[in-house]
């Protein structure tokens, strides 16, 4: 019993002993040395070549486990599969292994990293499992697939072979960044080599919401086809796209080194759309996707478009992009039949054709290449065609749009009538700093147009154009006054501008102007008018000049010629045009301007209608105020009113003749500012006429005031004529006030001296003119009095009154029958009349006038011979001394009465040495009828009556003796 006891523990301590050398020795043992034999087992079980790097170690207990580090399978060239495993851990069956046969039963990779090449040799993917993966399962912990480009990271599955011979796999995955859950199943292969494949996509964390299924067949070729279904919430995960939800389901093949997905239907962000998308390897990588919607935020899709990069599921590759909707909203517009095809390269993309409907109806063309990175740099340089049948209305969009790309005040500040439709192509740039058009060329209006634009952002914004256009409307685009230095200046300071502008047609008023050329520049608050010069009319006009940021004007240079002046009388205002012959012949007006806004210096020279005015201000553009010397000169003064127009003008026809023949010289000393004119002084000589004097016209009140004093060297003045039907110049008393003093050193009519060192102060308001403290020297007396003409008046009406003091006659007054040839007259005359012309006036005339003559001598009959033949009795010599002769006479006393434009001599006494006369009688004013008797008494004893009759026309009356008297008187005191 001992001995049995005995042998029983020495059994069970040798049986520990050899457990324990079971478990431990085989740890102990270098199972390095059997890598060859390992690798070659390994090699002829997996099919694949097997590369062992790492160290090897088997454990038996408490299963077989043979563990491996740094394992190759496969090769690592492009055309097979490679796989390296961190570690490879594999549970074998103990007697085949000792028998030199792996027989595995569990496989687990640790770190293993399977790059499949893509596209794949023929026979590399076989639509069915490994024979030796049908034993026992694999899991696989932080794995590694690459299959081409494409990379997924920290794979943890498990695969498993079913019991049908399908491949099974289920595990996560990081793919893109993104975490995902998979499951796949792999049937067994069919007759034709071919096996059904599954797989479905769940995103996971951050992707949570995306996912994708697939159903389909892996061909014994390695290719593949079905159909796919995705869904998600963020389309911005897997392509260049905006953030929004996304359904797509489709058709999917894989092979040749294509992947295509085709007939697909989409619902984006809640618009459905169709798709197509390939993915090609080889021969070179490209990813094309094409897209049609029936609305497209555009909104949305281009910021991405422009600044996303050209990664793709974490690969970099060229994309092609084809977008097509009929509605695009963008700036909040809407874009129609709205196709684009791009390709995204790197950092650009080239946009082969783009086409949208935008708002106007506008029809826009593109083409180019978009280079993108930050917005800061980013750019388009291309091709355009805008046809914009109401450009107005597109404008207003793309300023909403895109704001900035528009200068200031377009197009809000465009004139009415202007940029009305557009059809124009050019090479466009556009970046972040502005836009440059280039070989720009179209219409405008209908007008053809070539040239360039550019527009720069920035404070202040820039703007240059360098256009050629055919026809161009100026009227719309000038300004409806004349813009002050600060306005100009102010305007200057917001934009920098390059402008050269040449136009073969441009209408003014309805002047066509040709050959209009135009080369200015705006810059730091300076606007350079480098040149401008324009034909129109037979008219040259060229000029020049600086207006600086502080104001100040330099080089200003203005200069009009012309060979016939009638085309520059359309470009004037009417007001300014006077008469036709004004503009006959030559006309040239040179300006030269420079100084600060407060005293600019001007000079000015016209020459027209042989007429030479230079004025030489100085003006104070901020106040308005200006001073200078004005000088006019014309060799013929009647030639230069005749040519003015003034006679018509001021309705006196015969202002010309009354002048008189000799040149025109006028020098003034002008003071002007804004409502108010001042002529310090000046010196006027036309022809016979000469004055000077100091003048001031005011046109702060409701009506122009003229104040002044004015002292006439001569005046002329036209022959009275009360006969005249020709209207009264009523106009030139209407709308203005007066207030003036004026002398007159001597006044002529028909060339003759009338009046000299007379006076008068005329007042004018209202229509009426009134002439107050009239004085004058006529001969060696005094002529004095006043009068008002009222021309508001219905009819207008007249009122004179005059006083005549002793006043030598050396002349007859007139060529009457019976005339005044010399005395010393004292009179008085009031008379007033109404009517429109002076023919109206004198026909209503009514008034008395008085007059005393003495020491006088009268011309029309001889009452000294009238004596003598009455003494002598002689009759035949009486009748002879009554029609023609003077008489010496030493009182002459008249009474009249005015009534109706006659006048009637109511008390007419002679008294002379030879006797005495009494002189009754009418005069019409206006018929200049005469019906006049003149009744004499000889110095005889019992005088007889001797009578003198003159009847008919004053110029040629009818004279008729009254004999009778002196024949009974004869009769009585013959011897």
């Amino acid at each position: 019993m001992p001995r049995v006891r005995t042998w029983l523990v020495g059994l069970a301590v040798v049986f520990a002993v050899i457990v324990l050398g079971v478990w431990q020795i085989p740890g102990w043992l270098n199972w390095t040395r059997y890598r060859t034999t390992i690798e070659v087992l390994a090699s002829a079980t997996l099919g694949q070549p097997v590369a062992i790097q790492g160290p090897i170690a088997l454990t038996l207990l408490p299963q077989p486990v043979l563990t491996a580090a740094q394992v190759s399978v496969g090769t690592d060239g492009d055309a097979g599969l490679s796989i390296h495993v961190d570690a490879l851990r594999l549970r074998v069956a103990l007697w085949p292994l000792l028998g030199g046969h792996i027989d595995a039963r569990e496989l687990v990779l640790r770190g293993p990293d399977l790059r499949i090449p893509w596209p794949t040799e023929p026979g590399v993917l076989r639509a069915q499992p490994p024979s030796w993966l049908a034993a026992f399962s694999a899991r696989i912990e932080d794995g590694r697939l690459t299959i081409g480009r494409l990379s997924f990271t920290g794979i943890d599955a498990s695969l498993d072979t079913l019991d049908t011979g399908a491949l099974s796999a289920t595990g996560t995955a990081k793919f893109n960044g993104k975490d995902w859950m998979f499951t796949s199943r792999l049937t067994a292969a069919g007759p034709d080599g071919a096996a059904g494949l599954n797989v479905t996509l769940d995103g996971q964390g951050e992707a949570a919401g995306l996912g994708a299924s697939f159903t389909g067949q892996l061909a014994a070729d390695g290719s593949l086809a079905g159909a796919f279904a995705s869904r998600g919430p963020n389309l911005a995960m897997l392509l260049p796209a905006p953030p929004v939800a996304f359904r797509a389901d489709g058709r999917l093949t894989v092979g040749s080194g294509l992947v295509a997905a085709d007939n697909i239907a989409l619902e984006i962000g809640g618009s459905p759309a169709t798709a197509a998308i390939a993915l090609r390897v080889a021969p070179q990588q490209r990813l094309d996707v094409a897209l049609a919607a029936s609305r497209l935020d555009l909104d949305a899709w281009l910021p991405v478009l422009l600044h996303s990069g050209v990664t793709v599921a974490g690969v970099q590759l060229p994309i092609g992009l084809d977008l097509s909707a009929e509605a695009a909203p963008f700036g909040g517009g809407t874009l129609q039949h709205l196709r684009a095809a791009f390709e995204l390269t790197g950092n650009a993309v080239a946009l082969r054709e783009a086409s949208a409907l935008l708002p106007g109806d506008a029809t826009l063309l593109l083409s180019g290449r978009i280079t993108r990175g930050d917005a800061a740099h980013a750019q388009f340089a291309g091709d355009a065609r805008l046809d914009a049948p109401v450009l107005r209305n597109t404008l207003r969009w793309l300023q909403e749009a895109v704001p900035g790309v528009l200068p200031p005040g377009v197009p809000g500040g465009l004139p009415s009538g202007t940029l009305q439709r557009v059809a124009l192509s050019a090479h466009v740039v556009v970046d972040a700093s502005g836009l440059q058009a280039r070989a720009v060329s179209g219409t405008v209006d209908d007008s053809p147009l070539t040239g360039s634009l550019g527009i720069k952002r920035g404070e202040p914004s820039a703007m240059t154009a360098d256009l050629a256009l055919q026809r161009l409307r100026l009227d719309p685009w000038l300004p409806s006054r004349v813009p002050s230095v600060a306005e100009i200046t102010r305007f200057a300071s917001g934009i920098d501008a390059e402008l050269r502008l040449q136009v073969h047609d441009a209408v003014l008023s309805g002047v066509v102007l040709h050959e209009l050329t135009l080369d200015s520049a705006i810059e730091a608050g300076s606007v350079t008018l480098r040149r401008l010069e324009v034909t129109g009319e037979g008219v040259r006009l060229a000029a020049s000049g600086m207006l600086g940021e502080t104001g100040r004007l330099s080089g200003g240079v203005l200069s009009l010629a012309t060979d016939d002046a009638t085309g520059l009388a359309d470009l004037m205002p009417a007001s300014w045009r006077a008469t036709p012959a004004l503009w006959h012949g030559p006309a040239k007006l040179d300006v030269e301007a420079s100084g600060l806004p407060e005293a600019v210096g001007v000079r000015a020279r016209l020459a027209i209608a042989d007429a030479q005015l230079e004025v030489q201000p100085t003006i104070n553009l901020r106040t308005g105020q200006w001073s200078g010397s004005v000088m006019l000169r014309h060799p013929g003064a009647r030639r230069l009113i005749t040519t003015l127009g003034l006679p018509v003008r001021l309705g006196l026809a015969g202002l010309p003749d009354w002048l008189g023949d000799g040149s025109l010289s006028l020098t003034a000393q002008v003071a002007a500012a804004p409502g108010r004119v001042t002529i310090n002084s000046f010196d006027l000589t036309a022809a016979a006429l000469c004055a000077n004097g100091k003048v001031a016209l005011s046109l702060d009140a409701n009506q122009p005031r003229l104040t002044g004093a004015i002292s006439i060297t001569t005046l002329p003045m036209p022959d009275p004529s009360g006969a005249s039907d020709a209207p009264l110049p009523l106009a030139i008393l209407r709308g203005w006030q007066a207030e003036l003093h004026i002398e007159v050193g001597n006044l002529f009519t028909n060339y003759q001296p009338v009046l000299r060192d007379a006076a008068a102060s005329l007042t004018l308001a209202n229509g009426v003119l009134h002439i107050d403290q009239f004085v004058g020297k006529l001969g060696s007396g005094m002529l004095s009095g006043g009068g008002v003409f009222d021309s508001m008046a219905e009819p207008p009406a007249l009122h004179l009154q005059a006083k005549l003091n002793d006043a030598s006659i050396d002349g007859p007054l007139d060529d009457a029958p019976i005339d005044l040839l010399s005395g010393h007259i004292t009179g008085r005359l009031e008379v007033g009349g109404t009517g429109f012309s002076p023919s109206a006036i004198v026909a209503t005339l009514t008034g008395q006038m008085t007059a005393a003559v003495t020491n006088g001598v009268l011309t029309g009959f001889d009452l000294f011979r009238v004596k003598r033949a009455a003494a002598n009795a002689d009759r035949a010599a009486a009748g002879e001394a009554m029609g023609s002769g003077v008489t010496d006479f030493e009182r002459l006393d008249l009474d009249a009465t005015v009534a109706h434009g006659d006048l009637a001599l109511t008390t007419g006494s002679l008294s002379a040495t030879a006797g005495t006369a009494d002189i009754t009688g009418h005069l019409g004013l206006l018929s200049q009828a005469i019906d006049l008797r003149v009744v004499m008494h000889p110095a005889v004893t019992d005088p007889p009556e001797i009578a003198l009759r003159l009847s008919g026309s004053i110029d040629h009356p009818n004279r008729t003796l009254e004999l009778s008297g002196l024949s009974r008187w004869l009769a009585e005191h013959a011897p």
